[in-house]
């Protein structure tokens, strides 16, 4: 009888398939002033937020902040997908962020404006995609709005939109992007 039982049991759990819980769709975070180390947006139409690492020593979001001449801000967020080895990158660098908060940076065509502002995206398929917006044949419009700027707690807080169109290449369309960076931390 114990013999039956044990052929019993291992008959059912031998044939039964372990289900893996589905993963909650990710959410864009909150857009919040308080240092808190976010960053997401919608590149077009899906939620895009910092995941993954390509190498241990690289974190997916990172900022600077250099206070020479007008004030230079710079973030980077990463996706990095290990089963298909791409990586997904946008950073957004802005020149003139001592003028304080409120501070509205709008990116037109870049072709009549060249600035120091900039936005990239990179995505490393195999088409090796590179867009960044104060390159000649690269079309630029959005804005990037700094709604905080504290530099004493090193806190830098916003949200931006643009699209991205380089000849031959995809349309990228960034919308309700968010960051709130407490560099430093």
């Amino acid at each position: 009888m114990k013999r039956f039982r044990l052929i019993i049991w291992l008959l059912v759990f031998t044939q039964c398939e372990w289900v893996k819980p589905k993963e909650a769709a990710p959410k864009l975070p909150e857009a919040t002033q308080v240092g808190a180390n976010t960053f997401g947006c919608l590149l077009n139409g899906k939620v895009w937020i910092p995941k993954g690492k390509s190498s241990l020593f690289r974190p997916n979001l990172n900022a600077s902040y250099y206070p020479d001449n007008q004030g230079r801000f710079i973030v980077s967020a990463y996706q990095y997908n290990k089963d298909t080895d791409i990586e997904e990158r946008i950073g957004l660098s802005i020149d003139t962020v001592l003028k304080g908060s409120g501070l509205r940076v709008y990116l037109p065509e870049v072709g009549r404006n060249q600035q120091t502002q900039a936005i990239v995206f990179t995505y490393n398929d195999p088409k090796d995609r590179y867009f960044i917006s104060r390159d000649s044949g690269v079309y630029c419009w959005g804005n990037i709005n700094l709604t905080r700027i504290d530099r004493e707690n090193a806190i830098f807080s916003g949200t931006f939109m643009f699209t991205l169109k380089a000849t031959g290449s995809d349309t990228i369309k960034i919308t309700d992007g968010r960051f709130d960076i407490k560099i430093g931390s």
